[in-house]
């Protein structure tokens, strides 16, 4: 076969890219352009007769030089402009229907860093992912890591991810900034520095990677001893995020609140109490999410603390406004999901039922059908877990048919799903369905040591492991590996709280116990 023509050059390369990388790229489009030796695509000739030959070819997307100007385009097609084979590699490869105005958005994001900060939550996450991988993000990332102002966008955009439960895009875009190359905005911008520390902890602590949550937390802790944090309120995140990382995220759960926290838990009660005295309908975000850490830990403290986590929850809710604050419905909401798990801990299924629909805002289970896609990770977390406890079979089952349709589409491999799983491995149990079972404890398991997730999470596997010996179905699993990777870590967490499983050293009869009682090693949410 003869190949002429210079226009040919562009889909040429385009198709050889795909080939050399593996990576496939969309059967709908159509590209015309020479390719200089420095990447540029300059302006063909005859457009307009390849356009329309593309079209009555069937092609959905068109790529052309940038440099021809005043294209006819046409409704059934969609036409992007491009100057260089990186952009068109881009283009190619991200390229799906109708989304042709943000291939153009996420081009002129990666050109200016203000405009990615502001839109970076807005674009496809396999998007930005793509983009860093293939790194045409690292100039990007390298402008925010030189100014301070930028730098302090980024860390406000990065803070809004989080506080909107999008863990898995807050962090790709931390991703994008080099740790090392930040330190110098000390005196420049102090206060978004800490709150990079601060965001990165949060991250660390959400994913159970208990070494960089302390590397973080120590990071932050050398600030607040130099003085160079003046923001109270950053500070009382700080405490509270540290709270989580040097106790539950370690197992370490005691009554007795540490002193750094009573301290400045004391100083937000009084700057609440001030605001009471002003307003009528005052609200503390900050004195909220601390409450909400508190009622936690009581709740992993056992059953005898149930009082106290009742009253923190309440109070939680309180200074999040009760009804009245309808922009942190979320946030009020929250602290219902932890007394879910605290009554279902002491035995009280009908105030767990009943806290549980409050939690879903349901008045009852008839409308579950119709909430139910609305539902966050920490609403399919807590029905599963009441579920598999409760057994309310009729709903159980229309759940559990929900799932198996929905899962490849619902679950994002982080805390909680792959709680979620194990419980869904109990309920389809309970339910005699011991081949959905297994695929649930085995993806459970595979999620517990991915690499997304730390020790905290990794230990965890023993649950969907009791499940899968439960319904014996262990065999071809690397039982062995998994068996000493697990010591190891509850021996680096805590070897106190996992005396029981360090000591016993024949693992089936630490995983019959668990099977039965969990409550044993994983208290509270982790069950």
């Amino acid at each position: 076969m003869e190949i002429s023509r210079d226009s040919l050059g562009l889909p040429i390369a385009l198709g050889f890219m795909a080939l050399l990388t593996g990576e496939p790229i969309s059967g709908e489009l159509a590209a015309t352009g020479s390719v200089r030796e420095d990447g540029s695509v300059p302006e063909v000739g005859h457009l307009s007769e390849k356009i329309k030959h593309a079209r009555d070819m069937g092609f959905r997307i068109f790529l052309f030089p940038a440099d021809n100007h005043g294209v006819s385009k046409t409704r059934d097609m969609e036409f992007l402009p491009i100057g260089n084979l990186r952009q068109a590699w881009m283009f190619a490869k991200l390229y799906a229907p109708g989304r042709a105005a943000e291939l153009l958005l996420m081009e002129s994001m990666l050109k200016d860093p203000a405009v990615f900060i502001n839109n970076c939550h807005t674009v496809s996450l396999k998007w930005l992912e793509w983009a860093r991988k293939n790194g045409m993000s690292r100039g990007v990332g390298e402008s925010i890591s030189k100014s301070p102002d930028l730098f302090g966008m980024f860390v406000e955009k990065l803070g809004t991810c989080l506080d909107n439960g999008d863990l898995a895009r807050g962090e790709a875009l931390a991703k994008l900034v080099d740790p090392s190359s930040v330190g110098g905005f000390m005196d420049a911008a102090s206060l978004a520095l800490f709150k990079w520390f601060i965001l990165n902890l949060s991250m660390s602590n959400h994913r159970g990677k208990t070494p960089g949550a302390e590397l973080w937390q120590k990071k932050a802790d050398a600030m607040v001893k130099n003085a160079s944090v003046g923001d109270a309120e950053s500070f009382a995140a700080f405490c509270n995020h540290r709270f989580i990382c040097l106790h539950h995220n370690r197992y370490d759960f005691s009554p007795e609140l540490p002193r750094f926290l009573k301290r400045i838990l004391s100083a937000l009660e009084d700057q609440y109490g001030s605001q009471c005295e002003l307003l009528q309908n005052a609200t503390h975000e900050t004195l909220g999410a601390l409450y909400g850490s508190i009622a936690q830990n009581y709740g992993f403290c056992g059953p005898e603390y149930l009082p106290e986590t009742r009253t923190y929850c309440h109070l939680s809710r309180k200074v999040y406004g009760g009804g009245n604050a309808l922009q942190l419905k979320t946030h009020r909401l929250r602290p219902l999901n932890y007394l879910v798990y605290a009554c279902m801990d002491a035995g009280f299924p009908d105030e767990a039922e009943a806290t549980l629909l409050a939690y879903l805002e349901m008045d009852d289970w008839q409308i579950l059908q119709h909430r139910i896609s609305g539902f966050s990770e920490w609403h399919h977390a807590a029905l599963a877990r009441f579920f598999a406890a409760a057994g309310k079979r009729k709903e159980m089952a229309e759940y559990l048919e929900w799932a198996l349709g929905k899962k490849g589409d619902l679950i994002e491999w982080q805390h909680p799903w792959q709680l979620w799983l194990n419980n869904m491995g109990r309920i389809s149990h309970r339910l005699g369905d011991t081949k959905n079972a297994g695929v649930f404890f085995k993806e459970s398991l595979e999620m517990c040591f991915s690499d997304a997730m730390g020790p905290t999470v990794q230990v965890m596997g023993l649950l969907p492991l009791s499940g899968l010996r439960r319904i014996s179905a262990v065999k071809g699993l690397e039982v062995d590996a998994v068996e000493k990777h697990i010591r190891t870590s509850a021996k680096n967490l805590n070897p106190n709280h996992f005396r029981s499983l360090l000591e016993e050293a024949d693992l089936t009869v630490i995983l019959d116990n668990l099977w039965t009682r969990p409550e044993l090693l994983f208290p509270f949410t982790y069950c």
